[in-house]
């Protein structure tokens, strides 16, 4: 055991629901950086977000989807 294994992140990757969370920051943040500067793609990524019926479909699939794998 070194102190480096009780960094947050490293204590938050042990518990499968913080896991899950900090797995979504580091896609974001990724996506973050890829986005940067690439206005077109943020214009439509804000439009899509702003699609109401579009999110809710998503997040039933996504939801379906996660159902899939837990059984």
């Amino acid at each position: 055991t070194k102190m480096g294994d009780f960094a947050p992140d490293k204590i938050a990757e042990q518990v499968p629901q913080l896991a899950e969370i900090l797995k979504m920051r580091r896609q974001l943040e990724e996506l973050l950086g890829f986005m940067d500067g690439r206005v077109d793609a943020e214009k439509r990524i804000a439009q899509l977000l702003n699609n109401e019926p579009l999110l809710g479909k998503i997040a039933s699939q996504a939801l379906a989807d996660e159902d899939k794998v837990e059984v």
